[in-house]
């Protein structure tokens, strides 16, 4: 068994093939429910005053099609939309939070080790705005009746991108409280 800074390392080292899986998994996941939508339209466009509801459903699926298609891009437009500069690196996160994380020396065990946790905690907010989406389409296609879903979702879409940038979110956490 190793260390915990060795497992760390382990799972860092696949961090870029999980992105890449991710990245192809929201993508897949994003053709789907445009096609499902596409076919909704159609459906509704067939029937009009048929018993499928609105257009609250199709019109969400797509939109959330859409999100999943352009996962990176949305990550961006949202970090650009809440802190006004691109999503940093894990490492960024000494320079971000001085006060706080940024007294560790360079080259630390420590350091590496925030590092690494910062770079999990990042992974981690993608598949939160995944499943943030999710929540939301499930709350479309139930016109708009499952309270839950769409509280859930948009709360796991904005603690993804918080999650995402991580430390900007630190920064901006550690200016509030010093």
């Amino acid at each position: 068994m190793g260390s915990l800074i060795d497992i760390l390392r382990n799972v860092l080292s696949y961090l870029t093939a999980f992105e890449s899986f991710l990245f192809l998994t929201s993508w897949t996941i994003g053709v789907a429910l445009v096609i499902a939508s596409i076919r909704a339209f159609k459906a509704k466009g067939e029937n009009p005053r048929g018993n499928e509801g609105g257009l609250l459903s199709p019109m969400t699926t797509f939109i959330m099609g859409v999100c999943f298609i352009s996962l990176p891009g949305f990550m961006r437009v949202a970090t650009y939309s809440l802190f006004g500069m691109e999503t940093p690196n894990a490492s960024a996160i000494f320079e971000y939070a001085p006060q706080t994380v940024g007294m560790f020396e360079d080259g630390s065990a420590a350091r590496e080790m925030i590092t690494g946790i910062t770079a999990i905690v990042m992974f981690g907010g993608a598949i939160a705005i995944m499943r943030g989406f999710l929540l939301l389409n499930a709350w479309a296609k139930s016109n708009g009746q499952d309270r839950k879903s769409w509280g859930a979702g948009l709360t796991h879409a904005i603690a993804g991108v918080l999650c995402v940038n991580a430390p900007l979110t630190v920064s901006a956490f550690e200016k509030m409280v010093s």
